[in-house]
């Protein structure tokens, strides 16, 4: 008998329902296994970045236990023989110049440039900066200059290495499927190992979060799993116990904040330290332009002569501070502290020794010497304002002296809070950095961005330097 319309579909229904709910049950068991598998893969790769960022952490510390100890025996061979300096300077200082430019070009400077240059993806040749020759390079040179008495910083040279320790262990990693994603990878991977250098360097995890946003990620698309990546790497790589501590490189503020004159020290020293700073900053990008001829002849054709006439500097201006250019940023502050008497003249030779060391293309940092002349700046403050506690004014000072040369203000402020142990030192940081920042913007471009020029081009930096800059 043949079937009504309506009783056709109905039959239909009846049919292909059971069919349907199969299917949705199928895709939803797929769904669930794919959610699985993919909740799976992300413990994985958080395990593997903790372990990775531990390991930059062991390596950090390291190497910075070997940076204390050259430090340590250039003080005690300069105490015993304060005049074998003029000797062992310049020796060392022409031999790291001709050992750098002849087997490790590239491992001049911080490495900050380098990573910056790696990350844009247009460095030549592309990412071989960032390769294990350069790394052994970087850290045997500083060593080495560390202990003939040049002011080296670490911190600089720990982010070039967490960003080679992260960029060499992607490797291992399983390979996205398209070219994009691959290179997307491969940036994030750099961004965090250099957030966790610095992080395991300083001991501050936020201060190296904040880098990372303020100087890495500046022109890229930020995404949750990146900020995620960079908090487990920049928490995890200062964990190690035996990583160098940041104690006493900032002086601990209790007091009170609400004191006379301290709106004007604030403005006071972040316009005296953006000065500084921001000229240091020019000096050291527009090298070419400052010195003579003869000396920027020298420098290309023969590196070695141009290296020691940089250490004889150095060893000169250690002899007219009777050694205190030579000590630590701990030493400079617990000095102040202890009532020593604020020479104009520390800051400077200090600030002359930097620049020498950075212009020979020594490699090393300048965030740890960057502090200790601001610490020096502080103190000669405190002759103006002394109803200010000293130990706010060397903070601030610090700051903002390390955000006017570096260009990053949040980053200075957030390092210094955290290395002082106190939040109280925050708002009054942070306002001093701003200061100091906007009077540094003024004086030069945003000094690793333009030191990584050589390395590649920079968009939008080039046009705004209008000459070639120095090679670091």
């Amino acid at each position: 008998m043949a079937l009504t319309g309506a009783a056709l579909g109905s039959q239909c229904g009846k049919i292909s329902r059971p069919r349907s709910s199969a299917r949705l049950r199928v895709i939803s068991s797929d769904m669930l296994l794919l959610s699985f598998r993919r909740l799976v893969s992300t413990a994985i790769a958080c395990w593997e970045l903790l372990a990775a960022a531990i390991l930059v952490g062991v390596a950090v510390s390291l190497y910075a236990c070997g940076m204390s100890i050259a430090h340590a025996g250039m003080l005690v061979y300069f105490g015993v023989l304060p005049w074998g300096l003029l000797l062992v300077s310049p020796l060392v200082g022409g031999l790291c110049a001709w050992v750098t430019r002849r087997w490790f070009v590239g491992a001049e400077g911080s490495g900050v440039p380098q990573a910056i240059a790696a990350l844009r993806g247009d460095s030549t040749p592309g990412r071989e900066l960032l390769g294990w020759r350069l790394l052994l390079g970087k850290i045997g040179i500083s060593l080495v200059a560390t202990a003939a008495g040049f002011p080296i910083g670490r911190q600089g040279p720990s982010i070039y290495l967490g960003a080679v320790i992260m960029h060499k262990l992607g490797a291992f990693l399983p390979q996205p499927n398209s070219a994009a994603d691959m290179e997307a990878r491969e940036r994030a991977i750099i961004v965090i190992g250099s957030a966790a250098g610095l992080a395991a360097a300083f001991r501050t995890p936020l201060g190296g979060f904040v880098f990372a946003l303020e100087q890495l990620l500046t022109r890229k698309k930020l995404h949750w799993r990146i900020l995620a990546a960079l908090a487990i790497a920049t928490f995890a790589a200062p964990a190690i116990p035996f990583v160098g501590s940041g104690g006493g490189v900032v002086p601990r503020v209790s007091s009170s904040l609400f004191q006379d004159g301290l709106f004007a020290s604030i403005v006071l020293a972040g316009a005296v330290t953006g000065l500084a700073g921001g000229s240091f900053a020019w000096m050291l990008i527009y090298a070419m332009r400052w010195l003579p001829a003869s000396l920027v002849q020298l420098r290309a054709r023969r590196p070695a002569v141009f290296g020691a006439l940089c250490g004889l500097l150095v060893a000169v201006m250690a002899m007219t501070t009777s050694g205190t250019s030579l000590l630590g940023v701990e030493q400079v502050v617990s000095g102040i502290l202890e009532g020593r008497a604020a020479s104009p003249g520390d800051p400077l030779a200090r600030g002359l020794a930097l620049l020498a060391t950075c212009v020979a293309g020594i490699p090393g940092g300048i965030f740890v010497p960057s502090l200790a002349i601001g610490a020096g700046i502080g103190g000669l403050l405190h002759e103006f304002v002394g109803a200010v506690d000293i130990r706010v004014l060397l903070a601030i000072s610090m700051a903002g002296y390390f955000a006017a040369v570096t260009r990053s203000p949040l980053t200075a402020c957030v390092v210094v809070a955290e290395l002082s142990g106190s939040l109280q030192i925050l708002l009054p940081a942070l306002a001093t950095c701003l200061i100091a920042g906007w009077v540094s913007r003024n004086l030069a471009p945003p000094l690793y961005h333009a030191l990584s020029i050589p390395y590649g081009n920079v968009p939008g930096v080039a046009g705004c330097l209008g000459t070639r800059t120095w090679t670091l």
